[in-house]
C-alpha cells in the first residue's frame, strides 16, 4: 500500500487546477458566445442526472475537500454553503479549496493509523469503511473522478472547447522521444 497522502493529495490538486482551466474557459466561452452563465450552470447532460452543472462543480470541490477531512488529516471540516451562481464565484470556491488540499502535512496525514475505520457521514445515511486506504480507494477518489468527468463532459455538450489532454492537464505529463 503507498503513501494515502501521494495517492490523493496531490492528484487532487493537480485536478483542482484543471477544474479552474476548465471553468476559465466557461467564462471565455460564455462571454464569446453571449451565453448566459446560468444558463450553462444549470444544464444537465442526461434529463435524470442528479444534478446539473453547478451541483456537479460543487459536488467536485465538496468531495475534494472531504476526502482529507474524513480521514482525519484535517481537524476541523470546511464548510461550503453550495451558494455559488457563477463560474467566478465557482473559481474563487475552487480557490480556496486548492489552499485547503495545500495545506494538509504530508508527514502527518502518512502517521495515521491505517488500520482505523472510517466512517462518513452524509443527509441520507452513514457509511463504514474498513479503513482510511478503503475510504479513499473506493469511494473518496472515485467520487472525486465521477464528478470531475460529468462536469468535464457537461461543459463538452454546451460547446465548451475542451480537450481530453486538459482533462489530464497538459503541464503535468512528461513528453518523450522514446518509443
Amino acid at each position: 500500500m503507498g503513501s494515502l497522502y501521494n495517492q490523493s493529495i496531490p492528484i487532487l490538486i493537480k485536478q483542482m487546477r484543471n477544474l479552474s482551466h476548465h471553468l476559465t474557459k466557461a467564462v471565455q466561452y460564455a462571454e464569446q458566445q453571449n451565453v448566459k452563465q446560468e444558463k450553462m450552470l444549470e444544464w444537465r447532460m442526461l434529463h435524470d442526472l442528479q444534478g446539473p452543472l453547478l451541483y456537479q462543480i460543487q459536488s467536485v470541490l465538496n468531495a475534494a475537500k472531504f476526502l482529507p477531512f474524513r480521514i482525519g488529516a484535517l481537524k476541523e471540516d470546511t464548510y461550503f454553503p453550495d451558494d455559488e451562481r457563477t463560474f467566478e464565484e465557482l473559481l474563487a470556491r475552487t480557490a480556496t479549496t486548492l489552499q485547503l488540499l495545500e495545506s494538509v502535512d504530508e508527514q502527518f496525514m502518512d502517521s495515521l493509523d491505517g488500520s482505523e475505520p472510517v466512517i462518513m457521514r452524509t443527509k441520507g445515511q452513514n457509511f463504514k469503511f474498513a479503513n482510511r486506504q478503503a475510504y479513499i480507494a473506493n469511494f473518496g477518489m472515485p467520487n472525486f473522478y465521477f464528478h470531475l468527468t460529468t462536469a468535464y463532459f457537461t461543459l463538452r455538450s454546451l460547446g465548451v472547447r475542451l480537450t481530453p489532454m486538459e482533462f489530464h492537464g497538459w503541464g503535468t505529463l512528461e513528453k518523450t522521444d522514446e518509443p
